[in-house]
């Protein structure tokens, strides 16, 4: 799981013991099947009551349990000799792990912050099914709702890794703050998406025949380009040559704005307010990612803790 220096001590401190203990008592209790029987069970008891710890230490009885069933396959001869080298190869495993985390220590971090952008992007793309005639208007709803679920979870990952950095909030830390904007500006991009909903039956019934709605399309993909671009850290040659093609888009809405029906210029109208809401949260997401954070637009003093889960393992708390 991606994570700080601290979850990588902590994955290490509960995985080399586990590891140990599960190999070398389930190597000696293969000879014994009365043994054996109740130790799996015991082992998948404790997996499961480790989820109240946090998922990445329910990851470890996961694990365990998968060691077990790799012991009993492999039914090894010593278990003192197979125990030390499952714990040499994890040991080997987090030595690794540890040493990339304090080389790139903000790694996972630009990787979360990357597939949160790159979810809202594809968000911005399945709305675009519902501007699609020949698309079913449920089964764009279908594939909106399991993307939404996938690009929150994403966004609670970017909030868990950063929120958890007490040097990047430190108000003097130009790249944490800029990454700390960037974070604002994503969620923002994404309550608007998540806000807009519309009776598409109607917009489509509406749009279709003044060719406003495949023009709608047209401007909704453009605006993913528009994010996907932020997220690769395109070049602004590739930007201005988007922007421009948005704004002539919507020029062209407005001029159809004016020559429909009256009964269907309220749903194009707030279609292109719509629009250009979206488009001034992606530019403002563009502008942070590129020319860094206004410390100012930042209040002073905010406990980020009160916005994240507790990070440590204590039984007291439990």
């Amino acid at each position: 799981m991606p994570g700080s220096r601290a979850d990588k001590w902590l994955s290490a401190k509960w995985c080399i013991p586990a590891f140990f203990i599960v190999s070398f008592i389930t190597t000696a209790g293969l000879h014994l099947y009365w043994i054996l029987i109740p130790w799996l069970m015991l082992i998948a008891f404790a997996a499961g009551m480790l989820f109240a710890l946090g998922p990445r230490v329910a990851i470890v009885g996961i694990l365990s349990l998968i060691i077990a069933s790799f012991t009993i396959g492999l039914w090894p001869a010593s278990a003192l000799s197979y125990s030390c080298w499952i714990v040499a190869g994890a040991g080997w495993y987090f030595v690794i792990s540890l040493l990339l985390v304090y080389y790139a220590p903000y790694r996972s971090l630009k990787h979360a912050l990357k597939r949160s952008t790159d979810g809202i992007a594809a968000l911005l793309k399945t709305k675009a099914l519902f501007y699609n005639a020949d698309t079913l208007v449920e089964k764009a709803y279908e594939d909106l709702s399991a993307l939404h679920i996938v690009v929150s979870e994403q966004q609670d990952q970017v909030r868990l890794l950063l929120l958890r950095e007490h040097n990047l909030l430190q108000k003097e830390n130009k790249v944490g703050q800029q990454w700390l904007q960037q974070l604002y500006g994503t969620i923002d991009l994404y309550e608007v998406l998540t806000a807009i909903d519309h009776d598409y039956d109607t917009i489509r019934n509406s749009l279709t025949e003044s060719g406003a709605l495949e023009l709608v399309r047209k401007i909704i993909i453009l605006l993913a380009d528009r994010v996907q671009m932020i997220s690769e850290n395109d070049n602004s040659f590739s930007m201005q040559a988007n922007e421009q093609e948005i704004q002539r888009q919507i020029s062209q809405l407005n001029e159809i704005n004016a020559n429909i029906r009256p009964e269907s210029v309220e749903v194009l109208s707030a279609t292109i307010a719509n629009i250009r809401e979206i488009l001034e949260k992606v530019d403002r997401l563009y502008s942070i990612a590129n020319k860094g954070a206004n410390l100012n637009d930042r209040p002073q003093d905010i406990d980020y803790t009160h916005f994240i889960p507790a990070s440590s393992v204590s039984w007291g708390r439990y």
